[in-house]
């Protein structure tokens, strides 16, 4: 792996001199040829998004003082200017100016440009951008709010255009953006000529949350954890479903932690959010590969990027399990059905309201690409999905595995799934705790496993004591394991 010390010994290696190829630049023009050599150079490391940032600064600063280039505005040879244009230039590249504080702020999931209005997510619901007094903060016009967007998607080299109004990027530091033009903004009819440009940046989380968190947020109980750690273990198939924002990616990455090292595993993903390599003594020891797919690839093009072709490619590297971050077209879905006729795990996320209706949607966007038979679809998903775990985001901002499910097959003749409910979150109530809504429920197991999921458990070396630690006591149907709960609660009148 390259660290960011191998880097900088590296550097002045780096052929800068095709970046300053011209005696007079703008100061736009310096700025998106610099990005461009950023882009270049963040290929070629795996290192954290700190270091990134890093990599950029100094990539800033050795093209600005060793090629001395001609920036309108700027004179090369007053080392103040020369400061300033540096500065400017990293201000424009990597700070976000009125976001700043919600970008280097490391509890922001995601930031909401609604406009007239902004709003940002802690994992705890959204709320309006405001500063210190109390005031909403946003930009001063939509021309400032398009500029924004233009500056921090231009690393993607993407821009906002009326003839291209949807624009899908990302920036410098790897976070999503989707955004839209101004004319296509439902203007208000007190404002009927103010058009503002929408954007939401999803921003990944930048550690992975132990068990220990998400116990400790309520998101699972314990008895939940320890039977997602023993499918990830035996390479048990698993998909996890939810609608936006409900955590399906936290969820994935915390199932990825627990495969066996000695599993290869595939990781296809777009983007990228998981990495889940494991180094000691500075040599990876997972046996783990990541692809990243490219969604402007061409898809007639049978060796392009895309997550189809990846499915089908990965095949041939003797996976063990493919682990795909987000299937979401009919051809992926197809892709990953033939993956798993032919003998191949996968665990992977993909929308979808509940348990049922992840089955259903699996099969009609199976169906439609291989063009099958809809109650055929529905056997065959039976078959290599054995497991579902329904994720969603709450009325009160909190997220909870509201649902896993063991799926035995599917009755024709009654039409209808035949699935053995495992474990559920009941909600009870919901109370008011410190001025903000909370729901109350219970953490309740339902059943055990099935003895044809327990014999594959065992078939992958688990120890029957292990399997025994995730079944219900003798003699009980079902158990509340574990109550949701909050001190000093008021009753909603």
């Amino acid at each position: 792996m390259l660290t960011l010390d191998n880097y900088r010994r590296m550097k002045d290696k780096t052929n800068l001199e095709n970046i300053a190829d011209r005696t007079e630049l703008s100061f736009e023009e310096c700025k998106e040829k610099i990005l461009k050599k950023i882009k270049e150079e963040q290929l070629k490391v795996s290192i954290a998004e700190a270091d990134h940032q890093k990599i950029a600064k100094d990539i800033i600063d050795s093209f600005i003082r060793e090629k001395k280039p001609h920036v309108i505005g700027y004179t090369s040879n007053n080392e103040l200017l020369i400061e300033s244009l540096i500065k400017d230039l990293e201000d424009h590249i990597l700070n976000w100016g009125i976001l700043t504080p919600l970008k280097e702020n490391p509890k922001v999931q995601e930031i909401q440009l609604n406009g007239p209005v902004i709003f940002y997510d802690r994992g705890n619901g959204y709320e309006i951008y405001r500063d210190e007094e109390g005031n909403a903060i946003n930009f001063r016009n939509p021309q400032e709010s398009m500029d924004f967007l233009n500056s921090i998607m231009m690393y993607d080299e993407k821009r906002l255009k009326q003839n291209e109004p949807l624009v899908n990027a990302r920036t410098i530091q790897g976070y999503r953006v989707s955004a839209t033009h101004p004319s296509v903004f439902a203007a208000h009819p007190t404002e009927p000529t103010v058009t503002w440009p929408t954007a939401t940046i999803r921003i990944p989380t930048a550690q992975s949350f132990s068990e220990e968190d998400f116990i400790k947020n309520n998101t699972f109980c314990k008895e939940m954890s320890d039977t997602i750690k023993l499918f990830a273990r035996s390479l048990v198939p698993v998909a996890v479903v939810g609608s936006t924002g409900s955590g399906k990616s936290t969820i994935l990455d915390f199932i990825a932690s627990n495969f066996d090292d000695r599993h290869r595993t595939i990781f296809i993903q777009d983007p990228a959010e998981i990495n889940k390599r494991k180094i000691v003594d500075g040599v990876m020891v997972n046996n783990a590969i990541y692809w990243e797919a490219d969604d402007t690839a061409d898809p007639d093009n049978h060796n392009s990027a895309t997550v189809y072709n990846m499915i089908v490619h990965s095949l041939r590297n003797s996976p063990d399990n493919l682990c795909l971050g987000e299937i979401r077209r009919s051809s992926e879905f197809g892709a990953a059905s033939n993956a798993a006729q032919t003998g191949h795990v996968f665990t992977t996320t993909f929308h979808a309201g509940s348990d049922i209706g992840a089955l259903d949607r699996f099969a009609l966007e199976m169906s439609s690409h291989r063009r099958i038979d809809i109650y055929i679809a529905r056997e065959m998903v039976c078959e290599f999905l054995p497991i579902i775990i329904h994720i969603e985001r709450l009325g009160d901002g909190t997220r909870k595995i509201l649902k896993i499910t063991e799926v035995k097959g599917y009755d024709r003749t009654k039409n209808e799934y035949i699935i053995n409910p495992l474990f559920k979150f009941r909600i009870k109530d919901t109370v008011l705790v410190d001025g903000n809504k909370r729901i109350t429920g219970d953490f309740v197991q339902l059943n055990n496993i099935s003895p044809e999921l327990e014999d594959k458990l065992l078939k992958a070396a688990i120890p029957r004591s292990d399997i025994n630690k995730i079944k219900l006591p003798e003699g009980e149907r079902e158990r509340v394991i574990k109550e949701v709960r909050y001190e000093n609660a008021k009753e909603l009148s």
